[in-house]
């Protein structure tokens, strides 16, 4: 996501910790893939943002009925053999923009 897209629309927390988790899990640094990416999907969650929650269930480990999962300890898990085709996929998802009031 281009960081001046993501400031300008709110969302630059929840680029920054996507792009450095896919880049993390690129590298093969999967406790720091695992903290950034657990980190994206608390954003997109209290954003109520669906679309980047279900691009992150194709690099983090889900249930049988697709819900991902998260452990008592609030972690969630990259999924084993995650691949670069999802990390992009999700580092280049729209977002949505919202109209600010200028006070």
């Amino acid at each position: 996501m281009d960081p001046l897209v993501a400031e300008a629309t709110g969302n630059k927390d929840l680029a920054e910790n996507i792009d450095k988790g896919v880049s993390a899990l690129n590298q093969g640094d999967m406790d720091e893939a695992t903290r950034r990416l657990g980190e994206a999907l608390k954003i997109a969650q209290k954003q109520g943002n669906a679309e980047v929650t279900r691009k992150l269930g194709a690099l983090l480990e889900t249930d049988d009925k697709g819900t991902i999962k998260i452990g008592s300890n609030g972690k969630v898990t990259v999924r084993r053999g995650a691949n670069k085709s999802a990390g992009l996929e999700l580092q280049s998802v729209s977002v949505r923009t919202k109209r600010k009031q200028v006070q």
